[in-house]
């Protein structure tokens, strides 16, 4: 038996294909499976549950607009970064009802006036990918240390993509 999961929009071509190849050998099965539930929408669970993942994403994307540079795991850096710079994009459209999408979601008064004024012109001409995640090295223990499993998760920074930060590096 062979068993595959494809994305459905490829499933009419592979089938047809899958199914001429085999068609002769009556020893074999196939079975396609067009998936779209739970299981392959996008984004990741991260351990917590859906007010937790929340409020992480919304702690770690404010840091990120009022720091420019966070420090995290990197499942957390590729879970927020489609969050944060949904978040730039809607202060780049900066009319009244995009800050108060943006202040639902952040929940902090000065990151969303500080997103508004001065993080989101300077993507003013930049059409997307507005945060870049940079992987660090592996934490290496010290002499005898045993590192815990949280502390072994590989590290990265994600970072802002703007002309000041340019300037600094």
């Amino acid at each position: 038996m062979i068993y595959c999961v494809i994305p459905p929009e490829l499933a009419d071509e592979l089938f047809d294909k899958m199914v001429d190849y085999y068609k002769d050998n009556p020893n074999v099965t196939v079975i396609i499976d067009r998936r779209t539930g739970p299981d392959r929408r996008a984004g990741k669970k991260l351990g917590r549950d859906s007010a937790h993942r929340k409020a992480l994403y919304s702690s770690l994307a404010g840091a990120l607009i009022e720091h420019g540079r966070i420090k995290t795991t990197v499942a957390k850096a590729k879970a927020v970064k489609p969050f944060a710079e949904q978040m730039i994009t809607l202060g780049k459209r900066g009319d009244l009802h995009a800050r108060r999408l943006a202040l639902a979601e952040l929940r902090s008064q000065d990151v969303v006036h500080q997103l508004f004024a001065d993080v989101a012109p300077r993507f003013a001409d930049r059409p997307g990918g507005y945060t870049r995640i940079v992987k660090l090295e592996p934490r290496r223990p010290r002499y005898r240390q045993v590192l815990a499993d949280g502390e072994r998760m590989r590290q990265a920074f994600l970072q802002r993509l703007d002309k000041r930060q340019k300037e600094e590096t």
